[in-house]
């Protein structure tokens, strides 16, 4: 089956699964809390600052999709990027233009995305649509991809909670407005990558997060810390602490 999966992600860019062994109790939790508002977003948009951090635990140590995650990243040794939980309602309801993660976010590109569906997945109630072969694009700018321009098939699927989408971090996809009033919609998007890249999202996590198997860097560094200053930090000094000859090398003839 792992095999399957692997190739439909390298083919297509996404695969939807059905029937994984997941915890319907965390769901539960996860839908009473949104019912009720109880959550911390960033003002007028779909994102929410740390929120369910002991449920979202649970969903990504969830040992099926890490036996995925380490395939399709040809890896024993898995770190988490981020785990989040994107809730559009009547404060955020709007389109998210086509785009691709990949453009938007730090360290290596070789990410892994699972898509979870606590309320499911429709058009209806502003669900995710997503690009057959478009991770083959590689990286695209940041914004709007003009998805007319590209000979391209998209459609948005019809999930229960009980499906999960893998894609490549390449993929595009998007949503529309739900149409549903009072509808609240909350997707639950998981990214791992190899542990060989110390990045991680300090938006949602306040540190790095081996998944499994061990740390291959020592170096670690999140999202905000390294994103440019607002000013010039270009250094005074160009030689800092290091010799460099050994950088050189003179071609033997």
């Amino acid at each position: 089956m792992i095999d399957e999966i692997n190739s439909k992600i390298n083919t297509s860019g996404f695969v939807i699964i059905s029937s994984l062994n997941l915890n319907f109790d965390i769901f539960s939790k996860i839908n009473k809390h949104i019912d009720h508002k109880n959550f911390k977003r960033i003002e007028k948009t779909r994102f929410v600052h740390s929120s369910f951090t002991d449920e979202l635990r649970e969903l990504y140590l969830n040992k099926e999709m890490i036996d995925i995650a380490k395939s399709c990243l040809s890896t024993n040794d898995l770190a988490l990027y981020f785990s989040r939980i994107l809730i559009k309602d009547s404060k955020a309801n709007f389109n998210v233009t086509p785009h691709q993660d990949s453009a938007y976010f730090h360290g290596t590109t070789k990410k892994l995305s699972f898509f979870l569906f606590p309320k499911g997945n429709s058009f209806e109630k502003g669900g995710l649509t997503f690009v057959r072969d478009s991770h083959k694009y590689s990286l695209m700018p940041k914004g709007n991809i003009p998805i007319d321009n590209f000979n391209l098939n998209y459609f948005c699927p019809n999930l229960t909670s009980g499906d999960i989408v893998v894609a490549n971090f390449h993929t595009w996809h998007w949503s529309n407005i739900i149409k549903e009033q009072n509808f609240q919609r909350p997707i639950i998007q998981i990214v791992y990558q190899d542990s060989s890249c110390g990045s991680f999202h300090d938006m949602y996590q306040d540190k790095e997060v081996l998944v499994c198997g061990k740390w291959k860097t020592k170096n670690f560094f999140s999202y905000n810390k390294s994103k440019p200053a607002e000013m010039d930090n270009t250094p005074i000094d160009n030689n800092k602490n290091c010799s460099h000859n050994d950088l050189f090398v003179k071609i033997k003839r």
